[in-house]
């Protein structure tokens, strides 16, 4: 499995240095910092095509009422080549570690931490909530606002 974790870095570090609103206005603006190509922008959902190095570096924004929701982007290719989901799930697992690792080091340490399955590593900032997560056999990064999160830890 191949991960793109500078590129993914590199990401991050952008998104924790951007001046965020949160209004769709946003997306145009990240996504020139980033060097990302927006594709289509679709009753609020965004298509984006990154430039991280894996075989499909597509990722989706989505806004509603008038706001930034969140970013989602891969950071590894899928697994395409057909290996047993097992060994793909452990690559995947062992490629959130090396990223939540790489992100620690200039985000501090995570706010919070969930196991497999579907682990999720998550570090709060004033700015923006970044999810590093694992679905499966494939791992990818969020960058949330921190009202959608808000919204999302109501009881």
């Amino acid at each position: 499995m191949h991960a793109d974790i500078d590129g993914a870095t590199r990401i991050v570090r952008l998104a924790a240095e951007f001046d965020w609103t949160w209004n769709p206005d946003d997306i145009p603006r990240f996504c020139e910092t980033a060097g990302w190509e927006i594709l289509s922008n679709d009753e609020g959902t965004f298509e984006i095509r990154t430039n991280l190095q894996i075989q499909r570096p597509d990722s989706s924004a989505y806004t509603r009422s008038h706001k930034v929701e969140y970013i989602t982007f891969p950071i590894t290719n899928s697994n395409s080549q057909g290996s047993p989901f097992a060994e793909s799930h452990e690559q995947a697992l062992e490629i959130l570690l090396d990223v939540s690792t790489t992100l620690s080091a200039f985000l501090g340490e995570p706010t919070s931490m969930f196991p497999a399955p579907d682990a999720k590593v998550q570090w709060h900032t004033s700015k923006l909530i970044v999810e590093a997560v694992e679905l499966g056999d494939f791992a990818l990064i969020r960058l949330k606002s921190p009202e959608y999160q808000a919204w999302l830890d109501e009881p």
